[in-house]
């Protein structure tokens, strides 16, 4: 039998083309939210707070819109700065985080938008406006599909907002071209499981997609898996490369670089040159975890220490 992991990792082109049909529309109230807002907090924990992340990176560059990302755990309203036009957008698989919720909470600012994968959450019954991820179940403790659908509809409700040509019919295409190649991630994974150390590189919109693709590899694997801006590892953390560790990513500056080093370059044959077509390398990754995991002989779907639902402070 399949474990959870993978078959949730092989849904995700079903899932991405169930969200682009179910988004062309959206309400009323979240797209007035959208277009009224002057500066937009996406709060998540987590891979949540890395799909914030990248949404904020991706308001910022095809909505022109002021966005950032906040982790939940950290908020505080002194250090956050905000008005009446100010838009919150809490991201949560389970609706239960406690950390998030505890947020939502504290923060005396209540504009604000919810996408969730649990309609009948605690987070959904306090936020008016919710945004349902139509990820079905997700059973594995690493989150996969849920993350991806963050990303989608939090790009789908934008661009009905502001009515933004934005096409993400390529990422389904790129998803499924990773997938297909399987069996070359799986060779891979037997190749690089005694490395010290697997650096995973990207930037701009691919910095927060190396950040969930380590932690990917770290919750299933417990291998140390870093994910870096490509252009930061000189200052400081070249120090630890050498002949037994492991580059993934695109920037062939920093590759480059690093190989000069003795490290082992992976460059995935993925191609990123359509809209978002760069999450691919979050696919690609959550491959070679559960490859990794396997081949060490874990249990992939329920990892040492964690929980599915981070309920506790």
């Amino acid at each position: 039998d399949k474990e959870h992991l993978l078959y949730e990792i092989m849904e995700q082109p079903n899932i991405i083309n169930e969200l682009l049909t179910k988004y062309r529309l959206i309400d009323a109230s979240i797209k007035d939210k959208l277009i009224n807002a002057n500066k937009i907090y996406f709060v998540g924990c987590g891979s949540s707070y890395y799909a914030s992340l990248y949404l904020s990176l991706f308001y910022t560059k095809y909505y022109k819109k002021e966005a950032y990302a906040l982790i939940g755990s950290e908020f505080d309203n002194d250090l956050v700065s905000y008005d009446d036009n100010t838009l919150f957008v809490y991201l949560s698989q389970s609706g239960e985080t406690a950390d998030l919720i505890e947020c939502y909470k504290q923060n005396k600012y209540k504009n604000a938008i919810l996408l969730t994968n649990v309609v009948t959450s605690t987070l959904a019954r306090n936020i008016d406006d919710v945004c349902y991820l139509y990820a079905y179940p997700e059973l594995s403790v690493a989150s996969t599909k849920a993350f991806i659908a963050m990303i989608v509809v939090g790009i789908m409700i934008g661009k009905n907002s502001f009515n933004c040509d934005i096409d993400l019919s390529n990422l389904v295409n790129t998803i499924e071209d990773v997938i297909a190649r399987h069996l070359e991630i799986e060779k891979l994974a037997k190749e690089i499981l005694l490395s010290k150390h697997i650096f995973i590189i990207g930037s701009k919109l691919i910095y927060p997609l190396a950040l969930e693709s380590s932690l990917k590899i770290r919750e299933v694997t417990y291998l140390s898996s870093w994910g870096m801006a490509s252009a930061e590892f000189k200052h400081g953390t070249i120090s630890m490369v050498d002949s037994n560790t492991v580059a993934i990513g695109f920037d062939d500056l920093c590759l480059k670089e690093l190989a000069s080093r003795g490290c082992r370059i992976i460059k995935p044959n993925i191609n990123i040159s359509g809209v978002g077509c760069e999450i691919g390398l979050v696919i690609y990754c959550q491959l070679l975890a559960y490859f990794l995991g396997k081949t060490l002989n874990l249990n992939v779907d329920q990892p040492k220490n964690l929980a599915k639902s981070v309920t506790v402070k």
